[in-house]
């Protein structure tokens, strides 16, 4: 039987496999794949089995080497090729073709919008050289302008003043995020904005001519961020990608804005404006350059960061804090690491405001924002 099993390829169903390794990121190597394989197999393969087959896969035409990146320590060899689909490495190429293309062929366009910049520079003097580069990148560009600014740099602020011109230019300004917190930062600053997933999902549309501004474009799936960059070209828009090629990537394949950033090059923000102490400034760099053991250590050394022995007593002083900050009237948030974590405290929250008399214990019935007819929150 262990014969037969070892000689025979079981039926792996290949587009899947490809499709659940690419979920979360777009590239990986031969090693990934033949893990992906295995998870496939609904009764198991031997390791020959898996490897024969991710061969066949990679020679099959619909996989492209990209390149070569150093293994990780549990890899027979120091480097090894690094892969991407065929059919995601063409959708990234045929927006690299796009986004390169020049759109402003008038000469006096070029002279007016360096005028623009300038008149705007010289009506913001409080501005830093830092922050005037970034803003004249803004307004001078072609087609697609990439930002790369790091937490704390005052691209809003920037945006803001860019936004002002434009807008008195006659220009419509739409802004885009992942997040609806981003979102809310750039209506502050005058420009009407909203979450990427809630913009599709109502169906908007990018006005002619406009000015389309997306803060968190690194982490934007590829397939969303070219979806609004080829509807931008189609009515004459402009894009303005920000973002951190070093942030957290998308939860979907992702990956092009730093493909773009590389390509078409970018202004760039990295003075902290936002924390004052120079050793909260050094934490936030160390921490974005991937240094987590020194951040977090110098979090630990300015009080930052609470150790207990036990879980129970992180628990315990996790809500004990809580209930501190909110009696005062600061607005704090729990953060879990799992969903199973997320539900114990917000029992545990929920325990402790019924206790308290803020909320009443049984829960009460509100409308549901899904159309349901209603929904209990505890």
């Amino acid at each position: 039987e262990w014969k037969k099993r070892k000689n025979t390829s079981p039926a792996i169903p290949t587009d899947a496999v490809l499709d659940t390794l690419v979920a979360s990121s777009p590239t990986f190597t031969k090693h990934d794949l033949v893990g992906a394989i295995c998870s496939a197999a609904p009764q198991g393969l031997t390791i020959e089995q898996a490897e024969t087959l991710a061969d066949t896969m990679l020679q099959s035409g619909e996989i492209v080497c990209i390149g070569t990146t150093l293994a990780q320590e549990n890899m027979p060899m120091g480097y090894t090729d690094r892969y991407i689909t065929r059919t995601l490495w063409e959708r990234e190429q045929a927006v690299l073709d796009l986004a390169r293309r020049t759109r402003t062929t008038s000469a006096d366009q070029v002279v007016a919008n360096r005028n623009l910049a300038d008149d705007t520079i010289a009506a913001n003097p409080d501005l830093d050289e830092e922050q005037q580069n970034v803003l004249k990148h803004m307004l001078t560009g072609d087609f697609v302008s990439i930002i790369e600014a790091g937490p704390g740099t005052g691209k809003t602020f920037v945006l803001g003043r860019a936004a002002q011109a434009w807008k008195a230019q006659g220009c419509p300004v739409v802004g885009l995020s992942v997040a609806w917190r981003a979102a809310n930062e750039m209506r502050s600053v005058g420009i009407d904005s909203m979450a990427l997933a809630a913009w599709k999902v109502e169906n908007h549309t990018i006005p002619p001519g406009a000015v389309v501004v997306v803060d968190e474009a690194s982490m934007i799936s590829t397939s969303d961020l070219a979806d609004l960059i080829e509807k931008a070209d189609r009515v004459n828009a402009r894009v303005i990608l920000i973002g951190d090629s070093r942030q957290l990537g998308a939860v979907e394949a992702g990956g092009l804005f730093p493909i773009l950033s590389q390509e078409l090059g970018a202004a760039t923000m990295i003075t902290n404006r936002r924390q004052v102490a120079s050793w909260e400034r050094q934490m936030l760099a160390d921490l974005r350059r991937g240094d987590a053991v020194r951040a977090v250590s110098s979090l630990a050394e300015h009080g930052r960061v609470v150790l207990s022995p036990t879980p129970e007593g992180a628990t315990t002083r996790l809500l004990s804090d809580w209930q501190a900050a909110r009696a005062v009237g600061e607005e704090v948030a729990i953060l879990s690491a799992t969903r199973e974590g997320r539900d114990s405290l917000n029992a545990l929250a929920h325990g402790a405001l019924a206790a308290s008399g803020v909320v009443a214990g049984t829960g009460v019935t509100v409308p549901s924002s899904d159309k349901h007819d209603g929904i209990v929150e505890r």
